[in-house]
């Protein structure tokens, strides 16, 4: 079974890289907060000292970070480290133009790379249960499917290298749209008599 890096282990990344240990997967961590990587080495996963010392120990790596500036600091200390054939999965919210960069670097090192961020699961799925969109060269997402699996209740391969993140951008805008129309809808109602329960 190929050994799991992670990287970024906060609100949305430590609960997916704990569905992806309790898969079963070989797994080494690192976080700046050593409260976060604790509960995975209490559990058997390996804590990296850097990033670089991760990626040197990795077969997949994923990362898990607040903005895209964190991912393009991080995928370029993974490059120093990644091993051939080895595959670098981002799993935050970022522009497509951004894995787009990044990916002629890793394969200059021999190394693969797919976007794969989330978004909210099913109704009543465990916390960290998340669909998955996944950009990319389609016999390297079928190469790191089962990762996906251990903690995605919807995986879904989108197409070409970024295809994951537009996908994302594109839920978010409906989301956001649709919540909107909601809002004003609910209070269209209210202000015109009617009880909120009701509508």
């Amino acid at each position: 079974m190929e050994t799991v890096g992670f990287i970024g282990l906060g609100n949305m990344g430590g609960p997916v890289a704990g569905h992806i240990q309790r898969a079963g997967f070989p797994m080494i961590v690192f976080d700046l907060r050593e409260e976060a990587t604790r509960p995975f080495e209490e559990r058997g996963a390996r804590v990296a000292e850097s990033v670089g010392d991760l990626a040197r120990q990795s077969d997949v790596i994923l990362t898990a970070l607040p903005m895209p500036r964190d991912v393009e600091q991080v995928a370029r200390e993974i490059v120093a480290g990644v091993k051939p054939d080895a595959i670098y999965i981002d799993i935050s919210t970022s522009p497509p133009a951004l894995i787009r960069t990044l990916a002629p670097v890793f394969e200059q090192k021999g190394a693969h790379v797919l976007d794969a961020p989330v978004a909210s699961g099913q109704p009543g799925a465990a916390r960290g249960i998340h669909e998955v969109m996944v950009g990319g060269d389609r016999d390297i997402f079928e190469r790191a499917e089962s990762v996906f699996q251990a903690f995605g209740d919807q995986v879904t391969y989108a197409g070409p290298l970024g295809s994951g993140c537009i996908c994302k951008l594109v839920h978010q805008m409906i989301n956001s749209t649709v919540s909107q129309a909601i809002a004003e809808g609910l209070t269209l109602g209210a202000k015109a008599g009617v009880d909120v329960k009701t509508l």
